[in-house]
């Protein structure tokens, strides 16, 4: 059948993640940068992504998208209250008790890990659009310090705002 594409692999390298498409043939017809151990009889093997050691770069880089999307999600939600609470002083008095209870607390304190996780991962993605820490050694040490960072940040922002 012509034009018909098969998604042949997902091959995720550090924090780059590769989507290779070719045309229905064998193993043969994949590109090197791929792999032959990700196929059996020219078909791509399922990976299960849940059992994957995943390096810390990746996972930066997946917790990076996580919190972006959260975030994204959050907006509405924040500017509900914040229209709520500036309407009038019964509505800031609704808002102000709202969040006190526990559990939004604890939405709360992931809001402001996943805005920190945010930010910090921004600036080593930032960074690395600069050409810099591009070697491994130095790209698991920036993925180290901005997940330590954003972790610390978080912890002292959820410390001081909900004490």
């Amino acid at each position: 059948m012509v034009g018909h594409v098969e998604l042949a692999a997902l091959y995720c390298h550090d924090t780059i993640t590769f989507i290779h498409l070719y045309s229905p043939g064998s193993a043969r017809d994949v590109p090197s940068s791929v792999g032959k151990h990700m196929f059996v009889n020219g078909r791509p093997v399922y990976l299960n992504l849940l059992k994957i050691r995943w390096p810390l770069p990746a996972l930066v880089s997946g917790l990076h998208r996580i919190s972006g999307v959260v975030l994204f999600l959050a907006i509405p939600v924040g500017l509900l209250l914040l229209d709520q609470s500036l309407a009038n002083p019964e509505g800031f008095s609704a808002v102000k008790g709202l969040l006190a209870h526990p559990f939004l607390k604890l939405i709360l304190a992931g809001m402001i890990w996943a805005l920190c996780h945010h930010l910090f991962a921004g600036m080593r993605f930032f960074l690395m659009d600069l050409d810099l820490f591009m070697e491994r050694s130095q790209a698991r040490r920036s993925a180290a310090l901005a997940a330590a960072a954003g972790g610390l940040s978080a912890l002292i922002l959820i410390v001081r705002l909900l004490s």
